[in-house]
């Protein structure tokens, strides 16, 4: 069976953190600082997760959080 590759150059049913990892999927909190889910998604990182598997909204907040996105203050508390 044949698998299909995705616009995003993912394959359907499959992350780009594969089978070994095994935490969860870090969602931005309420009341978090941009910097705070960074840091959070860098941890996963630290453990196998692969930044690819957010969704584009959180590939945004995690990108906020760099304190280099368009002058964007990465501390500015997730809504």
């Amino acid at each position: 069976m044949s698998k299909k590759i995705l616009a995003d150059g993912s394959v359907e049913g499959e992350t780009f953190s594969g089978d070994k990892y095994t935490g969860g999927y870090p969602s931005p909190k309420k009341g978090e600082t941009y910097a705070e889910y960074r840091a959070r998604v860098d941890q996963a990182k630290a453990q196998g997760f692969h930044p690819g598997d957010l969704s584009d909204n959180d590939w945004t907040a995690y990108c906020k959080g760099s304190g280099q996105y368009d002058d964007f203050d990465a501390n500015t508390i997730i809504e």
